[in-house]
């Protein structure tokens, strides 16, 4: 197009100069050492000169068109190369997802010579090998990927993090990410949600806490990965504690908004339960559910002895005339008017609940009960069948190999006051 474009420029010109020429054409006269004399009219000579450089032009671009012509056939090939190598790796992406996972490795050889592509293929290929369980192919390929550039090798290294902690080794996945936090990549903030899952995984609360302002910095507590990290750390730092002095320093140095949630709140009342401080464990519960209901809060209210029962069992009917039908109120008011020895209302709340809502907990504090007044064969049953609902929930839970800590707790009892 430029090469047309300055052709008719000079058309033009050409043109121009033929007409100012026309009505006094002149002549010029060229002498070579008086040997060689060659004279002609000006416009002639003009028009021989202009048609001299075209030439000169034109063949110029013809040769230059010939010698790049090799190049253009190397990269008109290349690119051919190339647009196969992407439809071959976009097939074999589909077999992936297919989870026809053999034919997804073949295709995935197939396009890892292709440099563009040698990448990302070695990256599928290592994720197929990874889905069949062949460990010596992900690694090479992992390895393969590693080695093509820098950044390539973090994403790499996270990649082997998050395999790693799918097969459940933290361990080896800190090692690895400790080492990634430590360098100035682009890739950090993965780098660092993925730390902080890895030291919730090893209860490692301690190294959660120190890499909490890193995640507060990068603003990361907002990310949907990152969510509920802090909520895991307040809980972790309650559940490591050994006495109920280390749970209430641990407390008090909690930043205001875990003292309002109710979880942190029960774990906090179990371990002051568990250290006998049944006063504070009360106060703490009882501000707790005034303010916010929680059921969990509720039962563990139940298990509360304080110095003044009879107060207790006035909270929970207080409680029970907004909520009448709640099981788990029937069965804290039960649990607590048995410890205060009223024996009628405490009947009569753990029967109206069993009622409601079966539970082993309703059958073996109904069962404690009727044990205390003498009522053996009515006891019997109702601890037989509290076993009877722990094993149909055991059974029904999602892994029947492992049995909640309720579970734990409540078969002994059972067992213990059936003999």
């Amino acid at each position: 197009m430029k090469a047309l474009i300055f052709s008719l420029i000079l058309l033009t010109l050409f043109l121009g100069v033929a007409m100012l020429l026309h009505g006094e054409p002149g002549f010029i006269t060229l002498n070579y050492a008086n040997e060689w004399v060659i004279e002609t009219s000006l416009a002639l000579f003009a028009v021989t000169l202009i048609g001299l450089f075209l030439v000169l032009y034109l063949g110029t671009l013809l040769i230059s068109w010939l010698l790049t012509l090799p190049a253009r056939f190397q990269v008109r090939r290349q690119n051919r190369r190339n647009a196969n190598a992407a439809k071959t790796l976009t097939d074999g992406l589909i077999h992936l997802i297919q989870g026809n996972y053999s034919q997804a490795e073949k295709l995935f050889t197939k396009t890892q010579s292709n440099a563009d592509l040698r990448f990302i293929s070695h990256v599928l290929h290592a994720y197929s090998a990874e889905q069949q369980y062949n460990i010596k192919v992900r690694d090479q390929n992992l390895d393969h990927a590693s080695n093509i550039g820098s950044e390539e090798k973090t994403t790499i290294d996270i990649i082997q993090a998050k395999l790693l902690l799918t097969q459940q080794q933290p361990e080896q996945a800190k090692i690895l990410l400790e080492k990634l936090a430590d360098n100035n990549n682009s890739r950090k903030n993965s780098v660092l949600i993925l730390l902080a899952q890895t030291y919730v995984e090893l209860s490692e609360w301690s190294g959660l806490q120190t890499l909490m302002p890193s995640l507060k910095k990068q603003k990361l507590l907002q990310t949907t990965a990152a969510s509920g990290l802090e909520h895991q750390l307040w809980l972790g730092q309650l559940s490591e504690t050994q006495t109920c002095d280390d749970a209430i320093m641990v407390w008090q140095n909690l930043p205001r908004q875990a003292h309002k949630q109710p979880d942190i709140i029960a774990s906090y009342a179990e371990k002051l339960i568990s250290g006998n401080a049944n006063e504070a464990a009360e106060r703490l519960l009882r501000e707790a559910i005034n303010h916010s209901w929680s059921d969990d809060l509720i039962t563990l209210y139940g298990k509360v002895h304080s110095e003044n029962l009879d107060k207790q069992v006035a909270h929970a009917e207080r409680w029970l005339a907004q909520a009448p039908d709640n099981p788990n109120l029937l069965l804290a008011l039960g649990r607590l008017s048995a410890k205060a020895k009223l024996w009628g209302k405490a009947r009569s709340s753990l029967q109206t609940a069993i009622a409601i809502k079966p539970s082993a907990e309703a059958y073996q504090a109904l069962g404690r009960l009727l044990a205390d007044t003498g009522e053996m064969d009515e006891a019997y049953n109702c601890y037989n069948q509290g076993l009877q609902m722990l094993a149909e929930e055991t059974l029904s839970a999602p892994d029947t190999t492992e049995m909640t800590d309720t579970t734990h707790e409540q078969v002994p009892a059972l067992m213990r006051h059936i003999s």
